[in-house]
């Protein structure tokens, strides 16, 4: 038998979070609501999760629960999200209040999942513009994690994406000096105050 620990990523967490994936497939099986703790917007927040299915992002790295959620005050309806397996915080077990996807929320999902990978489903997709020095361009050749797919009206070292804002911050936070936000404007603050917040701990 194979020691745990030369075991891929996704295998291992099964194993170590064997419960919840447990109690994840079978609320998916019975139509069950889940209720989940997440951190949205830097505020922890309650939400009552309509499961869809469990799959693996594009380089099967991890396992994303898709689904629907609700937070546990709102009364706005629900809306796609995802959460990650190996950081799902269940609020107990399932509950006993059943569900049904209508065929028009399962091919929302689906439209979804054709634009972006299944760790970046809650928010939307945004125009996303990117400068890319030489050694940026070659870093997104080869950097093939979460990366953005670049769109056909891209042009030299100009980058085009649509994306969510966060699946580019993640992505291209860590080229540094080698990549230029040029939209969104928000997009751009954020790296402006990110990078900043970083230079200033050097100052002191």
């Amino acid at each position: 038998m194979q020691p745990i620990g030369f075991l891929p990523f996704i295998k291992r967490e099964r194993i170590y979070k064997r419960s919840s994936y447990t109690t994840v497939e079978n609320a998916c099986k019975n139509h069950n609501v889940l209720k989940v703790k997440a951190f949205i917007d830097s505020t922890q927040k309650l939400l009552y999760v309509y499961p869809y299915m469990i799959m693996p992002d594009p380089l099967a790295t991890q396992e994303y629960l898709v689904c629907y959620v609700k937070n546990e005050n709102s009364a706005t309806g629900k809306h796609i999200a995802s959460f990650s397996m190996a950081r799902l915080q269940l609020q107990g077990s399932a509950l006993k209040q059943t569900f049904r996807l209508t065929k028009d929320d399962i091919i929302a999902i689906e439209k979804k999942l054709v634009d972006s990978s299944p760790a970046y489903l809650l928010g939307t997709n945004e125009r996303v513009v990117v400068k890319l020095t030489e050694r940026g361009q070659k870093s997104y050749k080869t950097k093939l994690y979460s990366r953005p797919a670049k769109e056909p009206e891209s042009s030299g070292d100009t980058y085009v994406f649509y994306c969510s804002p966060l699946q580019a911050y993640n992505y291209f936070f860590p080229f540094g000096k080698e990549a230029k936000i040029i939209e969104p404007t928000s997009l751009r603050e954020r790296f402006k105050n990110s990078y900043n917040d970083g230079a200033a701990k050097y100052r002191s």
